[in-house]
């Protein structure tokens, strides 16, 4: 148990959240399973990936990760920034920003994390940040301003078939201004 599963299966409204795991289980692995015959398009021609047991079979994930991938969501983990500029860098990289983007201030950054149609999902984005708590003790004013703008993305993605949610995993209950995700 990761204490995601009712947020995978659909069952918890948008939002972001804190998520109380340690972590040694955030990052645990476990070999995902085979799968085994071959798949094959609509069209009849082989699905190479899916083949290949869905492009990622033969690498270890966490749990959690591999349980979400599977259900269709897009899944990233955003790591450790000291600042606002290394903020918005290493998350243009992470959330696969189109290069030619501008996602060096707020209302930029807002504008790509509502628009994702270089990356569609299936069924949701869930954004898991474990590297939140450098940047909130190096800079908690930009810290602040990320959180707004999270809230504010995932509010604008609530009514759609796609919605997104954040993550800022760690044990403690930290940060407190954030809800837990809510367990079945």
């Amino acid at each position: 148990m990761h204490g995601l599963e009712g947020l995978i299966a659909g069952r918890v409204a948008p939002g972001v959240y804190r998520w109380e795991i340690r972590p040694e289980e955030l990052f645990r692995t476990a070999k995902r399973p085979q799968r085994t015959g071959l798949t094959r398009t609509p069209d009849g021609r082989l699905a190479l990936p899916l083949a290949m047991g869905g492009g990622h079979a033969d690498v270890e994930a966490p749990p959690w990760l591999a349980d979400a991938e599977d259900a269709g969501w897009e899944v990233f983990g955003l790591g450790e920034s000291q600042d606002e500029q290394g903020f918005f860098t290493h998350a243009a990289e992470v959330l696969e920003f189109p290069e030619e983007s501008d996602s060096d201030d707020w209302d930029a950054f807002y504008d790509l994390l509502t628009d994702m149609e270089w990356l569609p999902a299936e069924r949701a984005y869930l954004i898991v940040w474990p590297g939140w708590k450098t940047l909130a003790d190096a800079a908690s004013e930009t810290f602040a301003t990320a959180l707004g703008v999270f809230r504010d993305a995932v509010d604008a993605w609530a009514e759609s078939d796609t919605p997104m949610y954040v993550l800022l995993p760690g044990p403690g209950g930290e940060p407190r201004e954030l809800p837990p995700v809510p367990r079945d």
